[in-house]
């Protein structure tokens, strides 16, 4: 039956979807690649860094909006996306730029919308410029705190903004709708990424969450199938959620209403209606079936384990290793020269096994003592991204000058080889 479930779905997508719906089903359930995702992702970000152009699919505005900018994290948070890439550079310049935030919030709604076809929840209201909404401002703030920089003036302003947005949760009985509190969901698990757990109380956060979801869900279930109801879904997708041993009846229920009501087509029903823009609003209704396949799968997938998911055996790649005879040479080159932050210091408190990265999760550089663990079979050539104007300043001011700045047909590269003749090419 799960094996049904997935091969019409999947005859669907191929036929029917975008290409980053595409992108996210391969990623998600055929080990497609992340850079895929990534590619189709950034055909929707606009020269400010924000995103439009119906990446939400209920409004057609292509000029940039908070609304559509979450849509994009939202993407970027299902591929595990943790370093800083050049579309994520462009979300916080956005965020940092003022447009679309009243000074509290960035705007539910922006006045563009109503140049363009859109669902009637997305019409703006000068009215409602300055409500108090935190949807999505309480995501945005805190996907800030998660990957600007900490000496920024963007993560101040987004610290003070979700301790505000944090007290106006526990200060308020109007924080019960569900796409308000699914934006609060995702702020403690960024605030957890940002390390960021006990200096906001996030574990108190997340048990007023409990208490605020219980409420929000249709615990109705015969409203399930006709009505735009409020489901486990919209608050967790896995089990390590925090809110999953609250609600795991119902998501095991939930997972039972999804294998019941998928279509002949291989779809679920879209049940909202726009009103208006019917040609549209077609077309927007595709792109929502899409949506909704990638999360029902997912939603199977994690909650029960029903779906044939190919998972790559390799997970992330380690560390580069390099066994030298003059360690505290090229420890030098690395660390005082290049400034690459050391991320464990060697056994024993021995220059044996020193790692350099900029952070656990990232592809680091280990260096190994010939001494002690034989001779490797270097040379051999790294690449790495790096800002090659500031590096070449650096390299100048320790007059260094043992590398070559290059002009390829790929972008300026700098050429430059540590003390055992190993080639660092900087892009």
């Amino acid at each position: 039956m799960e094996r049904s479930i997935f091969d019409k779905a999947r005859k669907w997508i191929c036929f029917n979807a975008r290409p980053i719906e595409r992108a996210r089903f391969r990623y998600l359930f055929e080990n497609g690649s992340r850079e895929a995702v990534l590619a189709a992702l950034a055909e929707y970000q606009n020269e400010d860094g924000g995103f439009g152009h119906a990446l939400e699919a209920d409004c057609f505005n292509p000029t940039s909006s908070p609304v559509q900018t979450w849509a994009a994290t939202e993407i970027l948070n299902e591929i595990g996306l943790s370093e800083g890439h050049p579309i994520i550079r462009g979300i916080l310049a956005y965020l940092d730029s003022g447009k679309d935030f009243n000074g509290k919030f960035w705007l539910n709604t922006v006045p563009t919308n109503n140049d363009y076809p859109h669902a009637p929840w997305w019409t703006y209201n000068s009215k409602n410029h300055n409500a108090i909404n935190y949807n999505p401002t309480a995501a945005l703030a805190s996907f800030a705190l998660r990957f600007a920089a900490k000496n920024s003036s963007l993560y101040q302003k987004c610290y003070a903004i979700t301790k505000e947005a944090i007290q106006y949760l526990q200060n308020t009985d109007n924080g019960a709708e569900m796409h308000l509190l699914a934006c609060y969901v995702r702020m403690t698990e960024y605030c957890h990424q940002a390390g960021l757990t006990e200096e906001l109380q996030i574990v108190a956060v997340e048990k007023l969450l409990v208490e605020k979801v219980k409420k929000a869900l249709t615990w109705d279930r015969e409203l399930w199938e006709t009505n735009y109801v409020c489901k486990p879904s919209n608050f967790f997708t896995n089990k390590e959620s925090f809110l999953y041993q609250h609600f795991a009846e119902l998501a095991q229920y939930e997972c039972e209403f999804i294998r019941n009501t998928q279509l002949p087509d291989g779809t679920w029903t879209v049940n909202w209606q726009w009103g208006g823009y019917p040609e549209e609003w077609c077309l927007a209704k595709n792109w929502w079936k899409a949506h909704l396949i990638i999360m029902n799968l997912k939603f199977l997938q994690e909650i029960n384990g029903e779906l044939p998911v190919k998972k790559p055996p390799i997970r992330k790649l380690y560390c580069i290793n390099l066994h030298t005879a003059q360690i505290e040479k090229m420890k030098s080159f690395y660390h005082d020269l290049l400034e690459i932050p050391i991320t464990f210091p060697g056994y024993n408190n021995e220059l044996d096994g020193i790692k350099f990265g900029f952070d656990a999760d990232s592809l680091q550089i280990c260096l190994w003592k010939e001494e002690y663990w034989g001779k490797g079979k270097g040379p051999v050539e790294i690449a790495v991204r790096g800002n090659l104007e500031a590096i070449v300043q650096r390299l100048e001011e320790k007059q260094y000058q043992n590398f070559k700045l290059l002009h390829e047909s790929y972008g300026d590269c700098l050429i430059i080889h540590d003390p055992d003749g190993n080639q660092l090419t900087i892009m």
